[in-house]
Parts: C-alpha cells; structure tokens; sequence
C-alpha cells in the first residue's frame, strides 16, 4: 500500500474512496490549529528567567556553586591545619554544609527543568489530542454524508 502525501500528514487520504481526497474539514482544522495557537499565546508564558520559577532556577544554580564552593574551602582549610579537632570541624561544618547546599540547590534546578518538561509535553498532548478530535469529526462527518447519501 503506497503512502500518499496526506497520509504522511496524518490525515486520512482514502477514507472516502480516492486517495488524494481533501475532506471538507481542512479549512476547520487550520481554524482549529490557529485558535490553539493563539490560546497558547495567550497563556502570556515568559521565559524561564522570569517569575517565580525563574528565580527558583537562578536560586538551585547559585546555590549549587555555593555549595561546592563551600566543600573546596572546608578541605582547603581543613589541609591548613595538623589539629585534628579542627579538621573534623572544618570538614563537618562546611564540607557537610557544603554538600546539604549542593543537594537543594541541585533539586531546586531539577524541579525546574522538569516543570518546564513536563509543561511542553502537557501543551504537546493537547494539541495531538486537538488534531485526533479534529480527524474523528471529520471521518464522522463523511460517514454521515456517505450513509446519508446511499
């Protein structure tokens, strides 16, 4: 079976009998895709810089960088020094603060991105949802014509 143009589309080209039929319906369906589109716009959704996610991202970096930072100066400090009291201090106190900021800092991006993932593929699933409504009515719309017709 040769796959047609408007197969490779998605569309459902010999559905009513010849294979490079245009259904009626793809007028409706570029009003539709317009319509999500706008609708989507209209969600005003900025960049992730912005708003209160935006600032939870710049917080999960700067707060990972701390945290290593944090870890290098604890060893740094802790090399200086042939106490052994004071290495454990400097090791426990910011090495181990160092690695509990990391950690948070690191969920916090995590969080983020994910948000963001899942936020894409929320939009993606409405749309491929809108466009199968949209093929559904269509065929249903000929069926009806065809059995009407008859």
């Amino acid at each position: 079976m040769a796959v047609t143009d408007e197969n490779a589309k998605g569309g459902n080209a010999g559905s009513s009998g010849s294979p490079g039929h245009v259904g009626a319906g793809d007028g409706d369906r570029s009003d539709r895709l317009e319509e999500f589109q706008r609708e989507i716009a209209d969600l005003k959704i900025g960049s992730v810089a912005t708003g209160p996610e935006g600032r939870l991202l710049v917080l999960g970096v700067v707060m990972l960088v701390l945290g290593l930072v944090l870890v290098a100066v604890a060893w740094f400090q802790a090399s200086g020094t042939g106490n052994f009291n004071d290495q454990v201090s400097y090791l426990i106190s910011g090495g181990l603060g160092g690695v509990g900021v990391t950690v948070v800092g690191a969920a916090l991006y995590v969080r983020t991105a994910m948000a963001r993932y899942l936020r894409y593929w929320l939009v993606r699933m409405v749309y491929e949802q809108r466009e199968q409504t949209d093929r559904l009515i269509e065929a249903l719309t000929e069926h009806r014509a065809d059995s009407t017709g008859s």
